[in-house]
């Protein structure tokens, strides 16, 4: 039998969680048919669940991700150095070791989404020498498994001037281009998830929209996580998502789920992932 972990971490408890479906190996095969997506990170990617989010969004996006399976390795404050230690240490048996590490069972990524501590990773050289080198880590876990790696940028304080914000979303996004370009040495070719810079884009076409992304100072609203979900969908499939009808209907409204999707839409329209 196979554990495939739909969440390992949950919320602020660190504990394995019974959220898995067990899987019989006659049925392997066919659930390696199936399109497959792994988080890694921390807060910003278990807030509103975003592994979740992207799954319904994605398979009304485009019919063909309808069977696909999206999990998820996160904890609270967690960094990818964290996570990496975790992969030789002690871990809960639902957790990273079993879906990403060397001795992971049969069950193969088809893209393995890397999101790091947040913004900070960026602030210094010595932080940012260490992200890179977490994410090319990664990286190559990922690629024998066949994966591709996706890079998340992660944004920065809701109430930074504008200008400062908008500094930080740059230099998350150079800080992982360099990792990108590592990674190409190796043959890896990683695709973006450009949260922090589609936010700032929006902080300055939708300033009231802008305010709506975040549950607190830093961490996403569902609207926020539904603008992830939407950026991710459109880098998964390759396809608009503003046709689409799905949204977290008792979180959001349909006029404002629409306006996030069009947003989506317009920033990877102006900055086309596959040319990242």
């Amino acid at each position: 039998m196979l554990f495939v972990a739909r969440n390992v971490y949950h919320f602020w408890n660190l504990r394995e969680e019974s959220l898995g479906v067990s899987v019989a190996s006659s049925d392997l095969e066919d659930l390696r048919r199936r399109p497959r997506v792994l988080f890694i990170g921390n807060s910003m990617t278990f807030y509103n669940s975003l592994d979740l989010m992207a799954e319904y969004l994605v398979a009304d996006v485009d019919p063909a991700w309808r069977t696909a399976l999206f999990a998820r390795v996160a904890a609270p404050a967690y960094r990818l150095s964290q996570h990496a230690r975790d992969l030789e240490g002690w871990v809960p048996p639902a957790g990273i070791r079993s879906v990403l590490g060397p001795k992971a069972h049969a069950l193969h990524w088809d893209f393995v989404v890397l999101q790091d501590a947040s913004y900070m990773m960026w602030d210094s050289p010595e932080t940012r020498a260490a992200s890179v080198a977490s994410h090319v880590e990664f990286a190559r876990l990922a690629a024998r498994q066949g994966a591709r790696p996706v890079l998340f940028m992660p944004w920065g304080p809701r109430d930074a001037d504008a200008d400062i914000f908008a500094a930080r979303a740059r230099a998350t996004e150079g800080g992982l281009r360099e990792a990108a370009d590592s990674m190409a040495d190796e043959r890896i070719l990683a695709l973006p998830l450009p949260a922090a810079p589609a936010f700032s884009a929006l902080r300055e076409s939708d300033p009231a929209l802008y305010e709506r992304l975040f549950s607190d100072g830093s961490h996403p609203s569902m609207a926020g996580t539904y603008l992830v979900a939407a950026l991710l969908a459109g880098v998964l499939t390759g396809k608009p998502t503003e046709p689409a009808s799905w949204y977290p209907v008792r979180h959001l409204d349909a006029e404002t789920a629409h306006s996030i999707r069009a947003a989506a839409d317009a920033y990877l329209g102006e900055h086309d992932p596959a040319q990242w």
